[in-house]
């Protein structure tokens, strides 16, 4: 087992195996022997290493991918009982939470929880106008109406408008 330490201060324990085998980052640091059996993960908060950990938890046993032979191609079983977990660990996720698991999966190189997160986000936009995307991300529309419609004339077809 090892430590993970969250940036405010909250320990979990994981699988060393299964953090190695799930994260690259942290099988390089697990590699790079950390001494005190304790990774501080500065920019991942409590309740995001929780979400982290119960990932690897559920997803600990391996099973070889054809898809490459990298060491981060084992891909745990294609069950239907884990492919429930998995939409239901992203399914009560607020939106904040969600952007905070995607960022922390990014940060630890999780290719499986990152690609989890990524088609949640993207379920989320689906069938969203601009508009509604914007307000979802927190984007300000800093485009004046001339640009926009010169926008919407020269790309008519992405508007739906050819």
């Amino acid at each position: 087992m090892i430590t993970l330490k969250s940036s405010d201060g909250k320990a979990f324990e994981v699988s060393k195996e299964a953090a190695a085998r799930l994260s690259t980052v942290l099988s390089k640091m697990i590699a790079g022997g950390c001494s005190d059996g304790c990774i501080k993960l500065e920019k991942i908060g409590s309740e995001t290493l929780e979400k982290v950990v119960d990932y690897c938890n559920k997803h600990a046993d391996p099973v070889p991918s054809t898809a490459s032979s990298s060491s981060s191609s084992f891909l745990t079983a294609p069950s239907k009982e884990l492919e429930d977990w998995d939409r239901k660990l992203v399914d009560c996720l607020s939106q904040d939470a969600l952007f905070n698991l995607t960022e922390a999966s990014d940060s630890l190189v999780m290719d499986g929880l990152l690609d989890l997160t990524c088609r949640k986000i993207a379920d989320l936009m689906r069938g969203k106008t601009i508009a509604e995307m914007r307000k979802m991300f927190n984007i300000k529309n800093d485009l004046t109406e001339e640009q926009e419609e010169e926008i919407r004339r020269e790309y008519a077809w992405a508007f739906g408008d050819a």
